[in-house]
Formats: structure tokens, C-alpha cells, sequence
């Protein structure tokens, strides 16, 4: 027989009916017949989902999802693989590289401490900004530069 997958809003809602058919004098195994489902099964969502309402059913499954990710990469590495990815090539410039990590906190919502980290950006380096003088704008003018 293919099992059966319930959402958790789905079980609250049958542990519900149960309690209500069950108060109305029904038995257990009867009231479980009628919803497609063993007592074994009845048992082990009441041990899970017994107090809970909808939104704490929802809260707890985000929660064990979060869990369940964290344990199939617990050091972050998708996400630093996913950041170089995503700067693939030579970033030899700090300009270069400052590009890189406000691309890479732009499209993958990283941190900037994580972005220069995993680029190999100075975080003081990504921070800095350049100023020029009033002489570079003179000395970059096309009329010193040309000859008479």
C-alpha cells in the first residue's frame, strides 16, 4: 500500500475530528477506520502535534526544515561554493574586487563580512573610499598632456 504524506495542518485538523468523535462516544479504532489511518499512526501524531495549533505546527516544520539543511551542510560551503561561482574569474584590482563582493551581496543576500571573506577582500579595502585632489583633475586634463 503507498503511504500516505499529511501536511501538518492535515494532521492537527484529523487529531481534532478524532477528539470530537471520540468525546461523542466513538472508539478509537472506529474513528480511525473512518479517517484512513491506523492507531499506530493516530498515537505517533498525537506524541508530535498533540498541543500544537495550526500556526506552531508551521512554525515547528520551517524550524525542522532550517535543521535538516544545517545538518546536510553544516560549515556554509554551498554558499561559499555559490559566492565563487558566481565571481568566477581573476579579481587581481581591489576595484576588481570590491565590484565583486557588492555583486555578490546584491544577487545572493550575503553579508559583506562573508562576501570579502570568501573573495579575499579586506573588509577596510571594500569600505574605502577613493577621493581625488583638485590636482588629479587638473593633471588628467587633455591641455597639459598636448604637445605646441
Amino acid at each position: 500500500m503507498a503511504r500516505k504524506r499529511y501536511r501538518a495542518e492535515a494532521i492537527i485538523g484529523h487529531l481534532r475530528t478524532i477528539e470530537i468523535k471520540r468525546g461523542r462516544g466513538l472508539g478509537l479504532a472506529e474513528v480511525c477506520r473512518k479517517l484512513g489511518i491506523t492507531e499506530q499512526t493516530y498515537y505517533r501524531w498525537k506524541k508530535e502535534y498533540g498541543g500544537l495549533r495550526m500556526d506552531q505546527a508551521k512554525r515547528l516544520k520551517g524550524l525542522e526544515q532550517g535543521a535538516a539543511r544545517l545538518e546536510a551542510d553544516p560549515g556554509g560551503l554551498s554558499l561559499e561554493n555559490s559566492i565563487l561561482k558566481e565571481v568566477a574569474g581573476k579579481l587581481l584590482s581591489p576595484a576588481r574586487r570590491r565590484e565583486a563582493v557588492q555583486h555578490v551581496q546584491d544577487t545572493l543576500l550575503v553579508s559583506e563580512r562573508r562576501a570579502c571573506r570568501v573573495v579575499g577582500q579586506c573588509r577596510a579595502t571594500q569600505q574605502y573610499v577613493p577621493s581625488q585632489t583638485a590636482d588629479e583633475d587638473r593633471l588628467q586634463e587633455p591641455d597639459h598632456c598636448a604637445g605646441p
